[in-house]
């Protein structure tokens, strides 16, 4: 389940795993949060879709596909799918 905190921690470090996982690798706590899990990548992925959209390069059924995969991600939490929306117009 994406969670507010693992929104954080993605943009803290701009979606760079390898840059998060060096400088915490010794944080075990840290770590753990996306440890055995595919939560960055789905973060990246619906980030990546995100900005697709925010480009004005996507089809209807693109943007809809983008919203329902939004919904399930972050259990149709308003505030999750803002703070997504939000982190997808800070990357460029």
């Amino acid at each position: 389940m994406i969670t507010k905190e693992k929104l954080e921690i993605y943009r803290k470090y701009k979606g760079y795993y390898d840059g998060f996982y060096i400088q915490n690798k010794d944080k075990e706590e840290i770590i753990s949060l996306f440890d055995n899990n595919d939560d960055w990548y789905k973060i990246d992925n619906i980030i990546s879709n995100l900005f697709i959209v925010n480009k004005g390069l996507a089809s209807q059924d693109f943007k809809e596909f983008v919203k329902n995969e939004m919904k399930i991600m972050t259990n149709n939490s308003d505030e999750l799918k803002e703070l997504l929306i939000a982190i997808s117009k800070e990357f460029k």
